[in-house]
């Protein structure tokens, strides 16, 4: 069966890190509230009590962009509702000073109702470079402990058509706006 989910996320907890963008020395932060869309395919097994698969992340937040491939689990509690954990590889633009990406760990443990919402606990490590010159980034580990909620299956196609759809008309206005 196919997962489509879009959700809500809001930072409950993070470690910071020293940087300076424009003097003086401040701590950051690693994450925002983002809005995140999961795709994916699992499998139930023969005994239908458990199902297997993988999820493609993509999101934004106010610190940049977040991408991700997790594998996860799930376990049928009733025919209603269900327990999942997920683990994968993230990646996120965390540290401004350069362009590439940072690395970093997920997992998360959710509860699901019907594949219509959900409700979960994420944690994230990323692993940020260290970067000098005119914008300064201490960089190191950083940690996040992140809370949910989600909506899926039709809901959270229909949601992800409606944004994709805002987004379009929002880059149109700007690039009119931008040529007049």
């Amino acid at each position: 069966f196919w997962i489509t989910e879009m959700q809500a996320v809001l930072p409950i907890a993070q470690t910071t890190r020293a940087a300076s963008f424009d003097p003086p020395l401040r701590e950051v932060d690693l994450l925002g509230r983002s809005l995140e869309w999961n795709v994916g395919h699992m499998w139930n097994t023969r005994g239908g009590g458990w199902a297997f698969g993988a999820t493609l992340t993509a999101a934004t937040h106010a610190k940049g962009l977040f991408s991700g491939a997790r594998l996860r689990g799930r376990r049928w509690l009733n025919p209603a509702l269900s327990l999942e954990s997920s683990v994968g590889y993230t990646r996120t633009e965390a540290n401004p000073a350069r362009m590439e990406n940072d690395h970093g760990v997920s997992w998360d443990l959710r509860l699901n109702s019907r594949d219509l919402i959900g409700v979960f606990l994420r944690w994230d490590r990323y692993w940020v470079e260290e970067s000098a010159g005119e914008i300064f980034d201490a960089g190191g580990e950083q940690d996040a402990l992140v809370a949910g909620a989600s909506v899926g299956s039709i809901p959270g196609l229909v949601g992800s058509g409606i944004f994709a759809v805002g987004f379009g008309v929002a880059v149109l206005a700007f690039a009119f706006l931008v040529t007049t």
